[in-house]
């Protein structure tokens, strides 16, 4: 199998990490992995905001928690992990450079990340964050991202303390021939 159907089918999303800081070359080579994402008509309207600083990591937890703490749903902590992560990648589009398909462009450049986090021996998790809301505002005003900007995703990135097996549906499952359902 080649290098990146492999990185495809063995990259999980991570939600233990180590402690252990990451060579910051490796976090550049997964930037420009994410500016090398196709986009339409090659606009390139993703801006990358990476986020180190543990204070500002626990203020994102904070943020993601909300929807559970308002329900009796027992995952208010399922983000928590995020505050021991080197870094969050915070994926954000330009509706204005791209006004037709800034959500496709942003979630390509989000996965070019994570396989390029993957193939580098790091881990990361796919949060998204796109139309949910006063979550979605809630980090736009923490990390001043303008208001012609949307965040489609953050990708927390660090070194993995796991590697989940999880099942996918197979092929004869998942796919049709010339219409739906044939």
């Amino acid at each position: 199998m080649n290098e990146v159907l492999k990185a495809i089918e063995e990259r999980r999303s991570v939600r233990k990490f180590k402690s252990d800081p990451v060579d910051d070359n490796k976090i550049k080579d997964i930037l420009s992995a994410g500016r090398w994402a196709p986009s339409f008509m090659n606009l390139q309207p993703w801006k990358f905001i990476v986020v180190k600083d543990k204070t500002v990591k626990k203020q994102i937890a904070e943020v993601l928690k909300l929807p559970f703490l308002a329900t009796d749903y027992p995952r208010a902590t399922a983000y928590d992990f995020i505050t021991e992560v080197y870094a969050i990648v915070v994926v954000c589009v330009d509706t204005q450079k791209d006004r037709m398909h800034y959500v496709e462009d942003g979630a390509i450049a989000s996965q070019n990340m994570a396989l390029a986090a993957h193939s580098l021996g790091l881990g990361s998790y796919w949060i998204g964050v796109f139309n949910h809301g006063y979550i979605e505002d809630e980090i736009r005003k923490l990390l001043q991202v303008p208001p012609e900007f949307r965040i489609v995703s953050l990708l927390p990135i660090g070194v993995p303390d796991e590697h989940p097996k999880r099942p996918r549906n197979s092929l004869e499952e998942i796919v049709y021939y010339d219409k739906f359902g044939s």
